[in-house]
């Protein structure tokens, strides 16, 4: 016990001693100071030039001179309060290594009260562990008591937050966690209040927390709001989940988040929101979904996928900035995220229909551009952003929907319609006709080209069909990037005219040779 007393006074005194007085001008320190140094250059403890730098001491600096150096009862006169002030010409600042020193002494005097308010921390700390354990405060004053000292710690926060901002966000996150975890105590430890105003309190500690960090602009301090309110469920669950109420909880608490990035411009938070509510969701999903819950499940997860790819783009549609990877990434994630968590809910009752899904995102996403294309016209990455996740789950479409030959024929002509589109658009989408292309190429030489010879008919067989397709749409698609050429004079669109062509001739050699071997 004595050493905890004993901490608790050294960072007292600390605190004290090394604070920055307020009562003291610039100008009495400064004189002090430099009638302090006069006296250790004359004791020869240090010399004018290691106190200044050699050659750089300052025009009427202190004098070595003993006449002039003045002694150390006229240092305890000049600061006895019981004398009348003098005025007494101030030497100037140094301005070189003096300058240095100074700042240097200002430097270590924040971190030793730094260290003279955790030696506080410390020693409060285990003076209630002790009396803790000692029963000396009950469960009750237990709770009330971390309620006082977290807010407390906020309280030090707003004061520090004046002279030292840095340390303030360390009060004021300390004092936030030391509220949700006095209500916690109160709810899952002691039984002293239910879970309905367990929830609302942690409710209302997250609002607060929001609120300071508007204040202080430290999106630190949101991020202590976000874990404390993703936590909050997980820290009052009990065996019985209100599933309705939980998913509406994460909902609203995914828009506050989103709408605090948004007016902060804190980008980090939307991905640290996005992977709170995979987690949240993802452990309500594996632990008490059934197929009772279907229809229920698939309207919050299309209702989370809506509002984290509308902040995606509200960043942008109100202003200048364009968007990054970062932002396709989350769009990307979120997209493939959705589609295959309904695809996997929806499959076993309504497998015949699962291609309106994708197609569904599809339709989602090329409104989605074309929004961007009349809002922003010159942010071309909110158009290309939407259209590329189009052209993305249009090309799921098929295989989900389709089987066989029709998958291969299926993103031959969406590759062709969509060098269409960029043609009456003449946009550089155009680009996007190649890797759809490429992959029906891929299909058709890995899967399509066997025929069984039982029923074959030389010319009239479906692979000959698909290869004919597949020459009809690289002559178009290279006519396209021909067009293109023509207009912007772009090397690089003749060139992929040329491959497109050669696509075309190497598939009818490879077509009759088929043929004929068959």
């Amino acid at each position: 016990m004595e050493y905890l007393l004993f901490l608790a006074v050294v960072g007292i005194v600390g605190y004290l001693v090394f604070r920055s007085p307020k009562h003291v001008g610039s100008a009495d320190s400064g004189l002090v100071a430099n009638r302090l140094a006069s006296l250790l250059i004359q004791k020869g403890i240090i010399t004018k030039d290691e106190l200044y730098g050699a050659g750089s001491a300052p025009a009427g600096a202190l004098s070595s001179d003993p006449e002039l150096v003045p002694t150390t009862d006229d240092i305890y006169q000049s600061v006895s309060p019981l004398t009348t002030p003098q005025s007494v010409p101030v030497a100037p600042a140094p301005v070189a290594k003096g300058a240095a020193t100074a700042t240097e002494f200002a430097f270590n005097t924040k971190w030793l009260m730094l260290a003279g308010i955790i030696a506080i921390l410390f020693g409060v700390g285990f003076f209630i562990k002790y009396s803790f354990d000692n029963n000396l405060i009950g469960e009750t004053g237990r709770v009330i008591l971390g309620l006082i000292i977290g807010l407390g710690f906020v309280g030090a926060g707003e004061w520090f937050y004046r002279k030292y901002p840095k340390y303030a966000f360390f009060l004021t996150g300390g004092g936030i966690a030391i509220l949700y975890l006095s209500l916690y105590s109160a709810f899952g430890f002691y039984q002293m209040i239910d879970q309905l105003t367990a929830f609302l309190g942690m409710i209302l500690i997250t609002l607060f927390s929001v609120v300071l960090s508007v204040r202080y602009n430290s999106i630190a301090i949101a991020g202590i709001a976000l874990l404390g309110g993703f936590l909050t469920p997980v820290l009052v669950s009990s065996s019985t989940v209100n599933d309705i109420g939980l998913l509406t909880y994460i909902a609203l608490l995914d828009l506050g988040l989103l709408a605090l990035a948004f007016f902060r411009n804190w980008k980090q938070l939307v991905w640290g929101t996005a992977v709170g509510t995979l987690l949240l969701v993802g452990s309500w999903f594996f632990g008490s979904y059934d197929t009772s819950k279907l229809f229920m499940t698939e309207f919050y997860f299309t209702l989370y996928w809506a509002i984290f790819t509308a902040s995606t783009l509200v960043f942008y549609y109100f202003n200048d900035k364009k968007p990054t990877n970062g932002d396709f990434g989350l769009m990307l994630f979120t997209g493939l995220l959705y589609m295959s968590a309904s695809y996997g809910i929806l499959y076993a009752d309504y497998s015949a229909y699962i291609g309106l899904l994708p197609l569904f995102l599809t339709a989602v996403y090329t409104v989605i551009a074309l929004i961007g294309s009349n809002a922003k016209k010159e942010t071309k990455e909110l158009v290309y952003l939407p259209v590329g996740m189009a052209v993305l789950f249009l090309t799921l479409v098929f295989p989900i929907q389709f089987d066989g030959y029709w998958i291969t024929i299926a993103w031959f002509v969406e590759a062709g319609v969509m060098a269409w589109v960029a043609h009456l658009l003449r946009s550089r989408i155009v680009s996007y006709s190649i890797p759809i292309f490429a992959l029906g190429l891929f299909r058709l030489f890995a899967f399509d080209t066997y025929l069984s010879k039982e029923n074959f008919f030389l010319i009239f067989n479906e692979r000959f069909v698909v290869f004919a397709v597949a020459i009809l749409l690289a002559i178009f698609v290279a006519y396209i990037f021909h067009t293109f050429y023509l207009s912007t004079k772009i090397r690089e669109d003749l060139h992929k005219a040329a491959s497109f062509m050669a696509i075309a001739n190497i598939l009818v050699i490879c077509a009759g040779m088929f043929e004929i071997v068959d």
